[in-house]
């Protein structure tokens, strides 16, 4: 009998579906608990590494600046500013006017962000060390046309209240702006995924045995048990779990020959990668160890390495999430959190945007 096996998938696809739900929208850690955490779990990251894996995300912070058309003379706060990338940007595009000020609770960035300020000449780039929990102190001595919060929401305590005190920061007709992942680990393959569905199963059985995409299909005990389309979906949702999928397309920090992402994926799949080589998987360890973030990181890079082998029988143009009702409806309730959050701050639903993969923008204004 295979349902055992079926089961068991199922089971744990759901429990991470279950998990993701949770990711950044409940009682999450601060910065501080969470840098504590990692040096116990995971190994430490060094600085050349953070730097070279922040740069991948270059293409997305340019689409972000053009969407928030940045202008000379603004004053703009950059919380949780990591190696400073984003900073460094936002002070170029302001060429010499206005300020970015960049936080950080770490010295080390702080440090780094310096540095770079200093090496670019760029007077108007101010890296600030800021305590690691609530608002500090710093933060009220200004008013701020921009706040700025990129990939860093998830990592807040007390979020509501926290961005009721920002608040009295911002300028008039200020934004706060959120940069993030989409939220809920929802990446299953649905059959209305696939416009081509014919072409898709001829292509897979032409696949070897030992093919991660067709293993299934070369089981006619289990194709014959459950049919071929559920054997199909089977598979390509068990390789959406599979922590160790990018072992099999990656050497090092890069992929190997003929996996072929648009421009706009790559750098997405590059900064997914890097982090996954951070986390020293296979070498030190296991996938228990993983996080949640970590394992959202890898079902992402699964997704993608998916879509580039099967493009040409996905539906176009964004084959990242599902097309399916359940799929939809899954994602809006999991988009609801971060609204009311803010809404409960005193703050409006600007805007909500995609950046593709899978990221999403949010822009918030005051509701006075």
């Amino acid at each position: 009998m295979k349902t055992g096996r079926i089961t068991r998938a199922c089971t744990e696809a759901a429990f991470c579906l279950f998990l993701g739900t949770g990711d950044g929208y409940g009682q999450s850690l601060d910065r501080g608990e969470i840098l504590a955490q990692t040096a116990v779990n995971a190994p430490f990251w060094p600085l050349e590494m953070l730097v070279r894996t922040q740069r991948t995300k270059i293409p997305y912070i340019d689409k972000l600046l053009d969407i928030l058309e940045i202008r000379p003379g603004m004053t703009i706060l950059d919380i949780g500013a990591g190696t400073g990338q984003q900073a460094v940007m936002l002070a170029e595009r302001m060429k010499g006017t206005g300020v970015v000020f960049a936080t950080e609770i770490q010295p080390n960035l702080v440090d780094y962000i310096t540095a770079q300020a200093r090496q670019r000449k760029l007077a108007n780039l101010k890296a600030i060390l800021v305590k690691a929990g609530g608002i500090d102190p710093f933060y009220g001595e200004h008013r701020y046309d921009l706040i700025l919060f990129y990939s860093v929401v998830n990592q807040l305590r007390d979020r509501i209240n926290y961005y009721r005190q920002l608040k009295s920061f911002l300028a008039p007709h200020g934004r706060v702006v959120v940069v993030d992942g989409q939220p809920g680990n929802q990446f299953s393959f649905f059959r209305e995924d696939f416009e081509d569905w014919d072409g898709l199963v001829k292509e897979l059985k032409r696949e070897p045995p030992d093919s991660p995409f067709s293993q299934t299909l070369h089981d006619p005990e289990l194709v014959a048990e459950i049919g071929i389309e559920r054997a199909v979906l089977f598979q390509l949702n068990s390789l959406i779990q599979d922590g160790l999928l990018f072992t099999r397309f990656s050497v090092g920090l890069d992929f190997v020959k003929g996996v072929s992402f648009t421009p706009e994926e790559t750098p997405m799949a590059l900064w997914l990668l890097h982090h996954m080589r951070m986390a020293q998987l296979p070498e030190k360890r296991l996938l228990l160890d993983l996080s949640m973030r970590e394992f959202s990181h890898a079902q992402k890079l699964n997704k993608l390495l998916i879509v580039q082998r099967l493009r040409p029988y996905l539906r176009q143009p964004t084959p990242y999430h599902s097309s399916a009702p359940e799929s939809r409806w899954f994602l809006n309730q999991a988009l609801l959190p971060r609204e009311h959050e803010f809404t409960a701050a005193g703050y409006r639903l600007e805007n909500l945007l995609d950046l593709p993969p899978f990221q999403k923008i949010w822009i918030f204004s005051t509701t006075h």
